[in-house]
């Protein structure tokens, strides 16, 4: 009604000017609604859009102008206009609909009609539960997932494993850039701090999957997607407290859409923890920092990530004799001196920064064509204090004092790693919900230089000019390239075939061993085929599929370096099959998956020395995991939300040798084992979930979450030796979230979570070392010993996690 009032005032006050005439309008969206605080330009006139979208011009002289009308978050509006008497125009602005997820490179996400089992996690989901912990916390919700954390708090060396995939066998990428170390095959999320702030979703495929680029997924595949891009502006300030001495700080903004293509986002993290063990501290910084430039038909985007840790060492474990001692649950080994104090600087101090440029253009009729060029910069090291270590293990000759030759020294070393990871990723395909046939066709080439080098910072005995000697230098190349055609294709409206070939191409050099045991430079080239095939069906409410996929992996840097030409182990060969079922509706969403993960050539520990003198993994020719995975959501009620996921399995080795050394005779005893279970891989995973809504109003949102979780039994060693078996652990969380906007500021949100409720105890993790010693019982010099059986004992280290422990967080949204 007021815009017709309008409109009539403007025809009366046009009379009263003769040759001047009056220009107004209002200004809407695609759904009438009034736009505010627009610029309307009429040639050099000026003017923006009052509280219901309508401005005025007055005076205007007859004549043909140039109108345009400009708003953040919508496409700028142009016309020529010609005036000859007064004018009344509505003005609808169309949403500035850029296709904003193209500025990610996306080929190895699952879409939902192709054929792979994977899990969601959305933007709400990870805001609801971040308060600083690393990405495998907010993760360890998901089915046939298990997490472990050094320190026992989920802040600092944190892992995970997927259907009992160890993380070198989980790629991971970041905005579709492989992020894991091409050397160690692992990601180590320390280096990554409060990455979870930036995530917008992620999502985790279990089995091959459909990962294109990095190390061949071998178990599973975790897809981080930062920030998408927004064109409103916003803030935020994000402060959290808890046990352990806990706290977290960030700040996030964007600018929202600068001259309607730009826009800039950033955050800044800073999260410190003193650990649950002792010493197990953790001083981590973070920056985050993003520029896109947007049109109609493309976009390009520059970002950088960049994250510095400082932690100090929990790697030892809790020994085992102190496992069940309240008072010394907590006991950290890590930087002992000889008197028994403490190194102060036993840190690893690591900066790891990612930098990606990302480019993607629509190439018309459905056509896209993006490329991603990358490059990750990490330069660290970790000390120690030695205590005792013979001074030729470092290159140092003994030192002559008052007659006595000390050929032995405590001594602080650091051990570094200076590497540079870059390459480039490409693809090009169509995208469309409605196409009968999506493809795409890509690769990538990547390049990692790693230089390993160690130095002795400090030695009670030492020689002049010896400080800062460096005692080793090892540094390695690996290319990686590979290329791959993927399609899915549509048959009839509930039918699809999905198919993708890929193939990868491994060349890495290095300082190892020749044939005659001598080190030297050496190389490996391998060639991967990784086929991956499978079928979609869909009925009414439900949803099946089937899938198979090849994945090769080849040996990691350790079974490189520490083997010779003779020793040097296989890739390893995987053969998955993943049947699945999914039925969602209004009330009700369920899943099952049946999955039969098939191994040639698995690596494994085993003990054995090889022929340079190392203990390397070896790989067994036949091994396998079978399982069940089911997952289901019930919207019991407006006010009641129920999900729980489970997970069957059976995960064994059918025979390999088990090597025990004997410290007596120097030789090592061989033990045969058939039909026993793979290390770290539970055969029974549940969790359920409860969410109550106490309020839900446009002035408050307020939801508890009960979690429980169950993992059975585990064993950390290939064995299944009652010695190294995990117990059975079961835990429950309490998570509190509140949303309150208040008039003085968009949203305040409020979370509390008790971790632990019921101060279990957990133990996630563990290492093992056995040995054979008739005449020797290390139990009373060393507390990670224990005696198994006759003259077999074991050194064992343990990794137990916090009890009841709580955090609180506020973020404040401007």
């Amino acid at each position: 009604m007021s815009r017709i009032y309008l409109f009539a005032a403007s025809m009366l006050l046009s009379t009263l000017c003769f040759g001047q005439y009056e220009i107004s309008g209002v200004v809407l969206d695609d759904d009438g609604i009034a736009v505010n605080n627009v610029l309307i330009q009429l040639d050099d006139l000026r003017t923006v859009s009052d509280q219901e979208g309508a401005f005025t011009f007055s005076n205007v002289p007859k004549g043909t102008y140039a109108l345009t009308v400009r708003g953040v978050g919508y496409l700028d509006f142009k016309e020529s206009l010609e005036v000859r008497d007064n004018v009344a125009k509505e003005i609808r602005l169309k949403v500035a609909t850029y296709n904003l997820e193209t500025v990610e490179l996306n080929s190895s996400w699952i879409q939902n009609d192709e054929p792979f089992t994977y899990s969601i996690i959305d933007q709400e989901e990870i805001a609801d539960q971040n308060t600083g912990q690393d990405v495998p916390y907010l993760l360890r919700w998901l089915p046939s997932m298990v997490v472990t954390s050094d320190a026992g708090t989920g802040i600092g060396y944190t892992g995970l494993r997927i259907r009992g995939s160890d993380p070198t066998r989980i790629n991971v990428t970041l905005d579709g850039i492989p992020v894991n170390d091409a050397e160690s095959q692992g990601v180590f999320w320390v280096d990554l701090p409060d990455l979870a702030s930036s995530a917008s979703d992620i999502q985790v495929q279990r089995g091959v999957g459909t990962s294109t680029q990095g190390a061949g997924a071998f178990g599973g595949t975790i897809n981080v997607r930062t920030n998408q891009t927004r064109t409103d502006a916003y803030g935020s300030f994000d402060l959290s407290a808890g046990s352990f001495n806990t706290r977290r700080g960030n700040v996030r903004f964007g600018t929202g859409l600068l001259n309607d293509h730009l826009v800039i986002e950033g955050r800044l993290s800073s999260t410190d923890s003193d650990g649950y063990i002792d010493r197990g501290s953790a001083d981590l910084k973070s920056l985050h920092l993003a520029t896109t430039w947007i049109d109609d038909r493309s976009s390009l985007k520059l970002k950088v990530l960049s994250g510095k840790e400082i932690t100090y060492q929990a790697w030892n474990g809790v020994p085992a004799q102190y496992l069940d001692d309240p008072e010394l649950r907590t006991t950290n080994t890590a930087g002992v001196r000889a008197d028994g104090s403490f190194h102060p600087d036993e840190v690893d101090d690591y900066t790891q920064t990612h930098t990606h440029l990302i480019y993607k253009r629509d190439l018309g009729s459905t056509l896209f064509g993006q490329i991603g060029l990358h490059h990750t910069k990490g330069k660290g090291y970790f000390e120690q204090y030695r205590v005792g270590d013979a001074l030729e293990d470092y290159a140092l000759d003994p030192i002559q004092i008052g007659g006595e030759t000390i050929a032995e020294s405590d001594l602080i070393r650091r051990r570094w790693l200076d590497n540079d990871f870059y390459g480039m990723i490409f693809s090009l395909g169509n995208e469309g919900a409605d196409l009968p046939l999506t493809w795409s066709v890509g690769g990538g080439a990547n390049t990692y230089k790693g230089d390993h080098f160690g130095e002795v910072i400090w030695a009670r005995y030492f020689s002049d000019g010896e400080l800062g000697h460096e005692y080793y230098r090892d540094d390695a190349i690996k290319n990686d390239f590979n290329v791959y055609a993927q399609l899915n294709q549509s048959i009839g409206d509930n039918f699809n075939v999905f198919g993708d070939l890929q193939w990868r191409h491994v060349n890495y050099q290095f300082l190892g061993f020749n044939e005659q045991l001598m080190p030297s430079d050496q190389k490996s080239s391998l060639h991967f085929f990784n086929p991956k095939f499978g079928a979609f069906y869909r009925a009414d409410l439900s949803e099946f599929y089937y899938s198979f996929a090849v994945a090769h992996r080849e040996p990691n840097r350790d079974d490189y370096v520490n083997s010779s030409t003779r020793s040097r182990p296989l890739p390893e060969v995987l053969f998955d099959h993943e049947l699945g079922w999914r039925m969602t509706s209004e009330s009700f969403g369920l899943s099952a998956n049946l999955y039969y993960m098939k191994y040639r050539d698995q690596l494994v520990p085993t003990g054995n020395i090889n022929d340079v003198g190392a203990y390397t993994r070896t790989n067994v020719p036949d091994s396998y995991r079978l399982g069940l995975e089911l997952a289901g959501t019930w919207r019991v009620s407006d006010k009641f939300d129920f999900a729980a996921n489970a997970t069957i399995s059976q995960n064994r080795i059918n025979q390999y040798r088990e090597f025990i050394d004997n410290w007596d005779t120097g030789e090592q005893a061989e033990v045969q084992h058939e039909d026993v279970p793979l290390a770290f891989s539970p055969s029974s995973i549940a969790q359920g979930s409860l969410r109550w809504k106490i309020a839900d109003t446009d002035a408050v949102k307020w939801s508890v979450d009960m979690l429980h979780k169950f993992v059975g039994e585990q064993y950390f060693d290939n064995t299944g030796s009652e010695q190294t078996r995990l117990d059975s652990y079961y835990f429950s969380d309490i998570r509190m979230n509140i949303d309150l906007y208040p008039a003085w500021i968009e949203q305040v949100s409020l979370k509390i979570m008790l971790q632990n409720v019921f101060d279990a105890d957990l133990v996630t993790n563990a290492w093992t070392y056995r040995y054979i010693s008739p005449s020797y019982d290390a139990r009373p010099d060393d507390p990670h010993a224990r005696l198994e059986e006759g003259n077999q004992y074991n050194l064992s280290g343990y990794y137990p996690q916090a009890g009841r422990n709580i955090m609180v967080g506020v973020t404040f949204h401007l």
